[in-house]
Protein backbone atom coordinates (compact mmCIF):
# COMPACT_ATOMS: atom_id res chain seq x y z
CA UNK A 1 0.00 0.00 0.00
CA UNK A 2 1.29 3.65 -0.96
CA UNK A 3 1.72 6.21 1.40
CA UNK A 4 -0.69 7.98 -0.05
CA UNK A 5 -3.39 5.03 0.38
CA UNK A 6 -1.86 4.59 4.03
CA UNK A 7 -2.25 8.23 4.90
CA UNK A 8 -6.16 8.40 3.28
CA UNK A 9 -6.78 5.68 5.47
CA UNK A 10 -5.94 6.70 8.25
CA UNK A 11 -8.07 10.05 7.48
CA UNK A 12 -11.31 7.69 6.92
CA UNK A 13 -10.57 6.26 10.36
CA UNK A 14 -10.84 9.69 12.00
CA UNK A 15 -12.97 10.71 9.89
CA UNK A 16 -14.95 7.92 11.03
CA UNK A 17 -14.15 8.77 14.94
CA UNK A 18 -15.39 12.28 14.17
CA UNK A 19 -18.73 11.73 13.05
CA UNK A 20 -19.52 8.80 16.18
CA UNK A 21 -18.22 11.09 18.58
CA UNK A 22 -20.35 14.39 17.00
CA UNK A 23 -23.77 11.19 17.72
CA UNK A 24 -22.77 9.73 20.58
CA UNK A 25 -21.88 11.59 23.33
CA UNK A 26 -21.05 8.72 25.79
CA UNK A 27 -18.64 7.66 23.10
CA UNK A 28 -17.68 11.03 23.12
CA UNK A 29 -16.84 11.50 26.64
CA UNK A 30 -14.95 8.06 26.81
CA UNK A 31 -13.13 9.21 23.76
CA UNK A 32 -11.90 11.87 25.62
CA UNK A 33 -11.00 10.75 28.73
CA UNK A 34 -9.34 7.51 27.80
CA UNK A 35 -8.61 8.13 23.81
CA UNK A 36 -6.12 5.30 24.04
CA UNK A 37 -8.35 2.53 25.15
CA UNK A 38 -10.88 3.78 22.58
CA UNK A 39 -9.26 4.22 19.57
CA UNK A 40 -8.03 0.61 20.57
CA UNK A 41 -11.51 -0.90 20.89
CA UNK A 42 -12.25 1.01 17.46
CA UNK A 43 -9.52 -0.52 15.16
CA UNK A 44 -10.36 -4.20 16.87
CA UNK A 45 -13.57 -3.39 15.35
CA UNK A 46 -11.47 -3.04 11.98
CA UNK A 47 -9.44 -6.30 12.58
CA UNK A 48 -9.55 -8.07 15.81
CA UNK A 49 -5.81 -8.61 15.79
CA UNK A 50 -4.73 -4.60 15.60
CA UNK A 51 -2.91 -3.18 19.15
CA UNK A 52 -1.76 0.13 18.97
CA UNK A 53 1.47 -0.50 20.90
CA UNK A 54 2.54 0.09 24.55
CA UNK A 55 4.97 3.05 23.93
CA UNK A 56 2.49 4.98 21.32
CA UNK A 57 0.50 7.93 23.29
CA UNK A 58 -2.90 8.80 21.64
CA UNK A 59 -4.24 12.15 22.30
CA UNK A 60 -7.53 13.77 21.63
CA UNK A 61 -8.48 17.54 21.90
CA UNK A 62 -11.53 18.90 21.09
CA UNK A 63 -11.80 22.31 19.52
CA UNK A 64 -13.72 25.01 20.70
CA UNK A 65 -15.84 27.57 18.39
CA UNK A 66 -13.02 30.40 18.69
CA UNK A 67 -10.05 27.94 18.68
CA UNK A 68 -7.84 26.66 15.92
CA UNK A 69 -5.75 23.13 17.11
CA UNK A 70 -2.98 21.92 14.80
CA UNK A 71 -0.61 18.67 14.73
CA UNK A 72 2.95 18.96 13.43
CA UNK A 73 3.21 15.16 12.87
CA UNK A 74 7.03 13.92 13.02
CA UNK A 75 8.48 13.77 9.45
CA UNK A 76 8.71 9.99 8.77
CA UNK A 77 12.14 9.02 7.85
CA UNK A 78 12.60 7.87 4.33
CA UNK A 79 10.36 4.44 3.43
CA UNK A 80 9.27 4.60 7.15
CA UNK A 81 4.92 4.68 7.30
CA UNK A 82 2.58 6.01 9.76
CA UNK A 83 2.43 4.10 13.05
CA UNK A 84 -1.71 3.69 12.49
CA UNK A 85 -0.73 2.53 8.56
CA UNK A 86 1.43 -0.06 10.17
CA UNK A 87 -0.77 -1.38 13.21
CA UNK A 88 -3.60 -1.80 10.36
CA UNK A 89 -1.57 -3.15 8.68
CA UNK A 90 -3.54 -1.73 5.56
CA UNK A 91 -6.85 -2.76 6.67
CA UNK A 92 -8.06 0.60 7.19
CA UNK A 93 -8.67 1.08 3.18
Amino acid sequence: MSNENKSASRRKFEDEIVLKAWNDPEFKKRLLASPKEVIQEELRKVKSELMIPDDFQVFVHEEMPKTFHMTLPVKPAEGEDDWLANVAGGYLA
